[in-house]
């Protein structure tokens, strides 16, 4: 039986929990349900959601052990289930709550950071009207095996079209800009290619309404760009599957799953992960960060690096100017995930 202590901790070494280490160790289902029996409910959730050291998750290991029966393994994947399927998270079709957003940051009230916000919101809500259908977004979980395959082989099918066509014009541009005489032709033929790349993607996400976080995120950079002439990044995860857009290197906008923070913020980031269960069904979850081996990646992908990044058009006003910054790295402001 785990103490008090030992039920609440993350062992700093292993990353396991109380909840880890009873999936790891039961030989019946019984001395699995008494190792865990104090623990409380809404613990013992934010413990199945958590990655140890080794990126597992409480139900992936009761799934690969081998020293137990089938019966058993099926048995307690099917209690932990209900405990690992994410909960609380905003269908795509859903709404931000912009005072919910934006009062958190009343302190920067005036400030670029908080009009990027303001533009952030307005972003989110325009690519979350256009995009309804995921594969991986965590509302999936609801759908049937044939309705979930077919959105897959519909975004795959999508992707590899427009990855052909962002091909034909990353080899027609990028001859062009061997050619260049000048700096100044080159860097228009590379505004160029990028516009027409983000273009592609945008077009052939909006007639499908289908996209997982990399549609999101692209098409969030597309309209960054087009509608507010603002910096876009695409950020990733290393040994993680997700990813958001960073906007004029201050804010974080993770547009699939309707999180909104500034940079240094980052722990509110989630990691996607796919489970199958013994009846062949798929189950899309969300984990916390686990900084011992979770990290942002150093490597920003630029769609788009605007020249001017003063407003084109906006249902705000923005910046009329961005202010001169010295551009010195961050150090990340964790968010602590806690199972209390």
């Amino acid at each position: 039986m785990f103490t008090n202590n030992t039920r609440k901790r993350i062992d700093a070494v292993t990353g396991n929990t109380a909840l880890h280490y009873a999936v790891s160790n039961c030989k019946y289902f019984k001395e699995f349900k008494a190792s865990i029996a104090e623990i409380d409910n809404h613990i013992l959730s934010n413990m199945a959601k958590c990655n140890n050291n080794k990126n597992e998750l409480p139900i992936e290991i009761i799934q690969e052990r081998e020293d137990i029966n089938d019966t058993l393994r099926n048995k307690i994947f099917n209690f932990l289930l209900p405990y690992t399927l994410p909960t609380n998270y905003k269908k795509l079709s859903e709404s931000l709550n912009r005072e919910k957003i934006l009062n958190r940051y009343q302190g920067l009230l005036c400030s670029e950071k908080f009009k990027i916000l303001e533009i952030a919101y307005e972003i989110t809500e325009m690519v979350r009207k256009n995009i309804k259908y995921s594969a991986t977004h965590p509302q999936s979980n609801q759908y049937s095996i044939e309705k979930l395959e077919t959105i897959g082989s519909k975004i795959k099918e999508m992707r590899q079209k427009s990855d052909l066509e962002v091909k034909k014009i990353k080899d027609y541009y990028l001859s062009l800009i061997k050619q260049a005489k000048n700096k100044v032709i080159e860097q228009k033929l590379t505004m160029e290619l990028y516009t027409q790349t983000l273009k592609i993607y945008y077009e052939s996400v909006i007639d499908l309404e289908m996209g997982d976080c990399s549609e999101c995120s692209l098409i969030g950079c597309y309209y960054a760009h087009t509608i507010y002439g603002l910096k876009a990044a695409v950020r990733s995860l290393k040994n993680g599957d997700h990813v958001w857009i960073e906007l004029e290197d201050k804010i974080y906008c993770d547009i699939w799953m309707g999180k909104i923070f500034l940079k240094d913020e980052w722990g509110y980031l989630q990691s996607h992960k796919t489970i199958l269960a013994p009846s062949g069904t798929v189950y899309n979850i969300l984990s916390p960060i686990n900084y011992h081996f979770q990290f942002i990646t150093s490597d920003l992908f630029y769609p788009i690096r605007p020249t001017s990044l003063k407003m084109k058009s906006s249902p705000t006003k923005f910046l009329a100017e961005k202010k001169a910054e010295n551009n010195s790295g961050y150090h990340a402001k964790r968010v602590h995930f806690s199972i209390m």
